[in-house]
């Protein structure tokens, strides 16, 4: 009995919901706003990081390259004379 007399009381509370202040319409069309707003602000603010990050990895790909480039040049004359002795 004392199961059936919890669950009555959960059910109960799970379905109590508080009356807004304002009409639903209004709030609805409030949050609908104020989640769009947010929306774009994230995106905008992730494009911008996602765009500098793409930026900098080019870059440090292209000093990466850069470097390989230099070792391989300047390991390429001392391979082929030490090679040659």
């Amino acid at each position: 009995m004392s199961n059936r007399s919890s669950e009555s009381s959960l059910s109960q509370t799970a379905v109590y919901q508080p009356q807004p202040l304002v009409p639903e319409s209004s709030t609805a069309s409030n949050q609908t706003r104020l989640v769009e707003v947010m929306k774009s602000v994230y995106q905008a603010n992730h494009q911008a990081e996602f765009l500098h990050l793409h930026a900098e990895t080019d870059q440090l790909l292209e000093q990466l390259q850069s470097l390989k480039q230099k070792r391989l040049t300047a390991s390429s004359p001392s391979a082929i004379t030490s090679h040659s002795h």
